[in-house]
C-alpha cells in the first residue's frame, strides 16, 4: 500500500489516501497542547499510545 496526498491534518493525527481506494493512512503525533495553543509540547511515546487506544476503539466497533 503506497502512502498518497495529505487529506487531513489536525492537531493529534495526518490522514493520507492511498493507493487502494477502501484504505487510508492515519499517522498519529506526539504533539500535546493546551490553553488554546498557548502552551506546546512534545509527549514521549504519546503517537503510539494513540494509536493502540484507536485500533482497539475500531476493532471493537468492527465486531459489534
Amino acid at each position: 500500500m503506497k502512502q498518497l496526498e495529505l487529506l487531513h491534518e489536525g492537531k493529534s493525527k495526518m490522514i493520507y489516501a492511498t493507493d487502494s481506494a477502501d484504505k487510508i493512512i492515519i499517522r498519529f503525533k506526539d504533539d500535546a497542547t493546551a490553553f488554546y495553543n498557548i502552551k506546546r509540547a512534545k509527549i514521549a511515546d504519546k503517537a503510539k499510545l494513540n494509536c493502540d487506544i484507536s485500533s482497539m476503539v475500531l476493532g471493537y466497533l468492527n465486531e459489534n
